[in-house]
């Protein structure tokens, strides 16, 4: 990092490189069982509406089963290479700017001694008539990408004295460390040995029966097999996973002195996010387009019944909606991370701070905004985005789970003005037990949090998608009901049943469409929430020896006890829908504390 001061201008120029270095071994072999109802079903039109799994476990009846056989260690390697450059020019006294450019060089993410496995969408795969797509075997499987260039300007302007305006644009990159890099692209490497479902006309033959003894493994590591995922999941390491997050940022804002020590702000923020990670589609890549929902009970009925559709290869055996997968000869396409969504966040922030000279300060803090997205994070994290469409993200934008359009915080401290310093009772016993008394509070109010839809029942075989989403048939103010006292036995009906129903699907549980409910609602919501955090803290100097003091404490959280209704039941197949239970928030809290310090 370099600084070099010319003039009016202080320039830095920079270069950043980092190497990363991940080595892993698991010699752990799992194996995983699994049961179907369809093998204590009855046959045919009846296979998924009967039978029961857990019976088909008792039986010990396997509808598939597999084991891992763990013979790698891997060596994972990255580099990251950035070059910046910042001019901050002041222009005058009253102006000052700042413009500065970043470039981010991320390479490719690679196994040290070239052992990595990606599906290639395009490679002939021989175990299925050279059908595209088929397992390849790389040191690498994407490029070192040179567009994230990351502009940054600002400026800030003295108008005159107390006002000050400042404002600012930027573009912000997620950095390579946040993959985590906990994939699945060493298959051929490590090694599987499945027991396949059966997925033809017969699926309720068990394919097993754990009496038996487990098939030998018999393949030698690595296998280098481009067939070998076949008819299970494979990873893709998709060829524009290079091309990382990133987050346009803006603002522009006021600062000025109001007088009685006090200072105030008020900022326009916002920002839109890019490429953003899409996590409920991580492992959707092989889903069904959802135009063929129209052929309804066929989709899930074997292809041989239906001569018409034709076969993705000659050899294919399967369902009509495993025909029309895009990689028809594989289950789920997974891949680390999906570069495909994409947000935007607009808010008016206005915060006034004082700090007096007489013992009371404060910092207030109103946030009125809107966040819009069709995904809920650019990176890992706990986040619920329930996608239905991997070909439809336009139907996956709406407000996100973190929308709360106005929120206020106010926190503030006032030491009692009495006691050998403060404004009066400076000695006698009253300085002694008024004195050295400090107020403070925290006080939160914002407003009640977005609400998800959920339904099911629907057969998952159809489209292969992450979930499925109701329908709205009523809007705004008509999908509530007036709430009165909570009933915590038959609940308290809070969203309206007519407002939300089910998509059309047929007696087999394929729906026809998809439901056109967003993934959080716009406008119905939960309860505001409202809590108040108070201290009151005595300290005392005892006198004794220097430095030594008493401290009295007590600690009130959720000070006035405040709660809410909790939020209502949102399973549209659940005969409480939209009836809460039960209450959030509290209950209050009281700590008292007592320390001595020297």
């Amino acid at each position: 990092d370099f600084s070099w001061l010319r003039g009016n201008h202080s320039f830095r120029f920079g270069v950043e490189h980092r190497r990363y270095y991940q080595n892993s071994r698991s010699t752990q072999t799992n194996g995983t069982y699994t049961f179907h109802n369809e093998t204590t079903g009855l046959p045919g039109a009846f296979a998924s509406q009967t039978g029961f799994a857990y019976a088909s476990f008792f039986l010990g009846e396997v509808y598939g089963a597999g084991m891992g056989i763990q013979r790698f260690t891997s060596g994972l390697r990255s580099r990251y290479t950035a070059l910046y450059v910042q001019d901050d020019w002041k222009v005058r006294p009253s102006l000052t700017m700042n413009i500065g450019l970043r470039w981010d060089i991320p390479t490719p993410v690679f196994e040290v001694a070239g052992r990595m496995s990606s599906l290639d969408p395009t490679m002939p795969n021989p175990g299925v008539d050279n059908h595209p797509g088929a397992l390849a075997f790389r040191d690498r499987f994407a490029e070192t990408y040179y567009k994230q260039f990351a502009p940054r300007v600002g400026f800030a302007w003295q108008m005159k004295d107390g006002v000050v305006v400042r404002g600012g644009y930027g573009i912000n990159y997620s950095p390579p460390i946040n993959d985590g890099w906990n994939w699945g692209y060493t298959a051929g490497f490590n090694g599987t040995n499945p027991i396949i479902a059966r997925l033809g006309t017969f699926r309720e033959a068990p394919v097993y029966n754990w009496d038996t003894a487990y098939p030998a493994f018999t393949q030698t590591l690595p296998n280098t097999n481009p067939e070998q995922r076949n008819r299970t999941g494979i990873s893709w390491y998709l060829p524009e996973t290079q091309a990382f997050p990133y987050v346009q940022n803006w603002n522009i804002g006021v600062q000025f002195d109001a007088g009685w020590n006090t200072r105030v702000e008020a900022n326009y923020v916002g920002n839109k996010g890019t490429r953003l990670m899409e996590a409920p589609y991580l492992g959707s890549l092989n889903q069904v387009p959802s135009s063929y929902l129209s052929l309804g009970d066929t989709l899930i009925e074997n292809i041989a019944l239906h001569p018409q559709i034709p076969l993705p290869y000659p050899s294919f055996t399967g369902t009509v909606a495993r025909a029309l997968r895009p990689f028809p000869q594989y289950e789920g396409i997974g891949t680390h991370r999906l570069n495909n969504g994409y947000s935007t966040y607009n808010s008016l922030q206005v915060t006034a701070t004082r700090r007096s000279d007489w013992g009371l300060s404060f910092l207030t803090s109103y946030t009125f905004s809107k966040s819009l997205g069709v995904s809920d994070t650019a990176g890992p994290g706990n986040y619920y985005d329930y996608g239905q469409d991997f070909y439809n993200r336009r139907a996956d934008y709406s407000v996100t789970q973190y929308h709360y359009p106005h929120d206020l915080k106010l926190t503030w401290i006032y030491d009692l003005p009495f006691g050998p310093q403060g404004r009066w009772l400076n000695d006698g016993i009253l300085s002694n037990v008024l004195g050295g008394w400090t107020f403070s509070a925290i006080h939160r109010y914002r407003s009640g949090g977005p609400l998800s839809l959920g339904v099911g029942g629907f057969v998952g075989d159809a489209l292969f998608n992450p979930s499925f989403r109701p329908d709205v048939l009523l809007e705004g103010d008509a999908q509530t009901v007036p709430v009165g006292e909570l009933d915590a036995v038959a609940g308290t009906q809070y969203l309206n049943p007519d407002a939300f129903g089910r998509p059309p699907a047929t007696a087999r549980g394929v729906p026809l469409r998809l439901g056109n409910a967003p993934r959080w609602l716009p406008r119905t919501r939960g309860f505001a929430e409202f809590n108040e955090d108070v201290s009151l803290i005595k300290r005392t100097d005892l006198g004794f020896r220097e430095g030594m003091n008493l401290e009295i404490r007590f600690d009130m959280v959720n000070v006035f006890n405040r709660t809410r209704m909790g939020n209502p039941n949102t399973s549209i197949d659940s005969p409480d829908f939209g009836k809460i239970f039960g209450k959030a928030g509290g209950p209050r809290q009281v700590q008292a504390g007592l320390r001595i310090s020297w």
